[in-house]
């Protein structure tokens, strides 16, 4: 009896540590493309804001010079590069920390060729009290 429950907690410590994808750690692991382009092409913001979000999650604040006032100038440009390879999308930064607002926001323009039909749309990006980068609206 013993054997077995050895044998049983050795199995279900090698299941517990499995290596499983951590979303903060990989937002690849949580981001749904689908969700997103749907979102962008049925104009449906918070669907793109909840998928944009889910790629934020491990972008924190580093200010690469003192002009930085959020420190994710840097993080803006990833940002912008997980949708482009993530999602198969066009995704261009406009202009970080642009939009006089207070907070400042930053606008990436999507491009997306759906059975013909071009789709571009400009995403509002902006920062948290904690300076994180977070989705803020969606326009054309």
């Amino acid at each position: 009896m013993k054997k077995i429950l050895t044998i049983l907690s050795i199995g279900i410590l090698f299941a517990a540590c499995s290596k499983k994808k951590n979303p903060v750690t990989d937002p690849a692991a949580v981001f749904n493309c689908q969700n997103f382009k749907t979102g962008i092409t049925t104009d449906m913001s918070d669907m793109v804001g909840t998928e944009v979000n889910k790629l934020c999650l491990d972008l924190m604040p580093a200010a690469s010079s003192p002009s930085d006032e959020y420190g994710q100038s840097q993080n803006i440009n990833i940002l912008v590069q997980r949708l482009s390879e993530k999602c198969d999308v066009t995704a261009t930064l406009v202009c970080y920390a642009c939009i006089e607002t207070l907070p400042a926001q930053s606008e990436i323009r999507i491009s997306i060729n759906q059975n013909g039909t071009v789709y571009n749309r400009i995403l509002d990006i902006t920062v948290t009290q904690q300076n994180m980068l977070i989705y803020n609206g969606m326009h054309e």
